[in-house]
Parts: structure tokens; C-alpha cells; sequence
């Protein structure tokens, strides 16, 4: 008579529900490391662009003299307005893509260059134009009024003869006055200030134009916010001149 001792027993449906619980662990690790992998590939891909755009933008501004308003402008075969097409050589990065990896546009800005000042101008008695001259590129540039509290609430300031920030303007007493202006070669500033005496304003032109601009280009990385502290990687894709 023949013994058979059969030790084969089927999975009890504990064991199997360890089993998926194990073989699910082990799924997410992976997605996890992978999810690591594909985000750390994002940051190398931005690093590299912006090192690439980092150059462009350096190679525009040895042969011109200065950095462009825009981004795309290094996309440009011709010269943006304020460049000179003799110095131009564009395209300067026709190859790089002004979209990151996460899908945001690049983010360039520029710490635009001093024309002129900054320079304190004070309230006469009786009150009488004072003109300043100045020579920049020609082009479009923002004029900076810091105005004192209590200080001047009427005046008027001209730029080649026009009229650039109206007495309305000094009557709100407002503490910064900021307004786009436009230059030509050769500028002369004229200011006429009045009512408080030994009062005064303090007056800055600044333009992009300028040779002193520098700049600053990032991304904004996974989160899409460029002062997110909880993006650790955002310190690590950014380039510039400062």
C-alpha cells in the first residue's frame, strides 16, 4: 500500500493579501524613485537651458554693449529697437526653447541702468525752472520721483520740453512717482518746483538701454512660484549678473 504524503497546501487569504501589499510597496518605491529621476532630469534641462540663454545673452552684450529688453530678442535675426544692426549677429539662441520643463515660460528680468542721478533738487524762492543735461541712447526709460512726506505738492517736470509729471501729479503728495518716458540722444530735464520751502524731491532716470543694466533669468521650477521655499531645487535654476 502506497503512502502519499502531501505537503502542497493552497494560500490562505492572509498570505495572499501580504503578498499584494508587498508586491504594492514595491510598486510605489519605484513610482516614487521614478518620480525623483524624472524631476531631477527637469532641473539638469533647466539648468542647461539657462546656462544656454546665460551666454546668448552675454554674447549680445559684448557685441552691443547691452542686454535686450525681451528673451525672445536673442531669437531675432534683426536688431531690437535701441541696437545697432552693425553690431548685431542674431540669431543668438534660435535653438533654445523659452518654455521650461514644467511648461512656464522662462522668467527674465533686467535691474535697469542709471541715466541720470539720483539728484535732489530743492524748492527756490521765488520758485524758477532749473534744466539739467543729459546724453543717452535713444529709447524708452522710467523717470523715479521720491517725494518726501509733507514736502513738495506742487511742481512740474519737463523732458525735452514736454511735459512729464503734471502739478496734479506733485498735489497727491504721492512718495514715489514713476512714469515711462522717452529720450532722445541729447535730453534736457527741466524742473520748476514750489509750495513748502526747504523742501525737496529726489530725482533718478533709469532705461534698460543703459550699459549699466544687468539681469536676472530663472525658472520658476515645479511649484511655479519663484520665492516658494518649499521648492528646494529653485535655488539651483537660476543664472545672472548681478
Amino acid at each position: 500500500m502506497n503512502i502519499v504524503n502531501n505537503n502542497k497546501r493552497g494560500m490562505t487569504l492572509l498570505e495572499l493579501l501580504i503578498g499584494i501589499f508587498i508586491i504594492a510597496i514595491l510598486i510605489a518605491g519605484g513610482g516614487f524613485q521614478l518620480k525623483g529621476l524624472i524631476h531631477r532630469a527637469k532641473v539638469s534641462a533647466a539648468k542647461t537651458t539657462i546656462t544656454g540663454f546665460g551666454l546668448a545673452l552675454s554674447m549680445i552684450k559684448d557685441d552691443t554693449g547691452l542686454y535686450p529688453v525681451e528673451l525672445e530678442d536673442t531669437k531675432e535675426a534683426d536688431a531690437p529697437d535701441g541696437f545697432s544692426n552693425r553690431n548685431w549677429c542674431g540669431p543668438y539662441a534660435m535653438t533654445i526653447s523659452l518654455i521650461d520643463p514644467w511648461g512656464n515660460p522662462y522668467e527674465y528680468e533686467l535691474e535697469e541702468g542709471i541715466v541720470f542721478g539720483p539728484q535732489d533738487f530743492k524748492k527756490h524762492t521765488p520758485p524758477q525752472w532749473e534744466n539739467i543735461n543729459f546724453s543717452t541712447l535713444p529709447g524708452k526709460g522710467t523717470i523715479i520721483v521720491e517725494n518726501p512726506p509733507k514736502g513738495i505738492t506742487a511742481g512740474r517736470a519737463l523732458l525735452n520740453g514736454s511735459e512729464i509729471i503734471s502739478p496734479y501729479e506733485f498735489q497727491h503728495t504721492i512718495p514715489e512717482i514713476r512714469k515711462v518716458i522717452t529720450f532722445s540722444k541729447s535730453n534736457t530735464l527741466s524742473i520748476k518746483l514750489e509750495s513748502n520751502p526747504h523742501e525737496h524731491i529726489v530725482i533718478r532716470i533709469i532705461s534698460p538701454l543703459n550699459k549699466g543694466t544687468t539681469f536676472i533669468l530663472y525658472s520658476k521650477g515645479r511649484n511655479g512660484a519663484k520665492n516658494d521655499k518649499e521648492d528646494e531645487d529653485y535655488d539651483d535654476i537660476k543664472y545672472g549678473d548681478f
